[in-house]
């Protein structure tokens, strides 16, 4: 109670000393205060400015970005495009032969402070999309003038490549054959014919077995898949094999 008492009275004290005519306390952060705070008043506006100029460019990125979805819809590029998706002056669109849309604006930031008396910045968001016209791969090609490469065929297991379908040496000509005369018979090449690896390697030896003009395998089924010929078509170009002597040569 006595310490409370103390406490009160130096407090009166003070107050009376305050109220005194001409009476006046010393500061000792008055000038620090007058330096720092401009300071650190002008940095937080400057980050919160910043802050608001990202804000308005995220906006404004957003907003092109339906826009130029919007154009890309349409099957086409032009004022009409321009005009339904509610473009103003402020925003460029660029097409080019690829039907890019390229949506450009342009504005400055207005900064209410300027100390160093400079421009206001200049800023350009941009948004580009490809109109939804789908893809012509011939007119995309390298050279237009350029005529197609040429196609030609060949076989899983083939030595030569064809120039057409048609050619007698992609139709197998398959023919029965007694077993016991199989390794007298010969190939249109002049080739033996030995087992299948397929049909043949469990030792089997039917009484018939068949082989092909051109190939040199003899089978023991007509569903052996070596009896099946895969013809696949691929550019000339890929092509490491010499040409067929009845379709592939000039």
């Amino acid at each position: 109670m006595i310490m409370w008492s103390k406490r009160i009275a130096r407090k009166i004290n003070f107050i009376r000393l305050l109220s005194k005519p001409g009476r006046s306390l010393s500061g000792s952060i008055t000038v620090e205060t007058a330096l720092v705070l401009p300071l650190f008043l002008f940095a937080m506006l400057s980050v919160m400015y910043l802050t608001d100029a990202v804000r308005i460019s995220s906006e404004n990125t957003a907003a092109l970005s339906e826009k130029a979805y919007t154009m890309a819809k349409y099957a086409y590029i032009g004022d009409a495009a321009a005009g339904s998706a509610g473009l103003s002056d402020t925003v460029d669109m660029i097409t080019g032969k690829d039907d890019i849309i390229d949506l450009v604006k342009r504005y400055r930031f207005d900064v209410p402070f300027d100390l160093l008396d400079t421009y206001d910045p200049y800023i350009v968001d941009r948004v580009r999309v490809r109109a939804f016209t789908g893809y012509d791969n011939q007119s995309h090609s390298k050279d237009e003038s350029e005529p197609p490469e040429e196609m030609v065929y060949v076989t899983e297991h083939g030595s030569v490549y064809h120039r057409s379908l048609g050619c007698s040496h992609l139709k197998l000509n398959i023919r029965p054959v007694d077993f016991g005369s199989v390794s007298s018979e010969r190939a249109n090449d002049g080739s033996k014919y030995y087992p299948c690896e397929y049909c043949m390697s469990h030792g089997t030896h039917p009484a018939t077995v068949y082989v092909t003009d051109d190939g040199n395998r003899y089978h023991s089924s007509l569903s052996c898949p070596g009896l099946r010929r895969s013809i696949r078509e691929v550019p000339l170009s890929q092509v490491s094999l010499p040409p067929c002597k009845e379709c592939g040569c000039r």
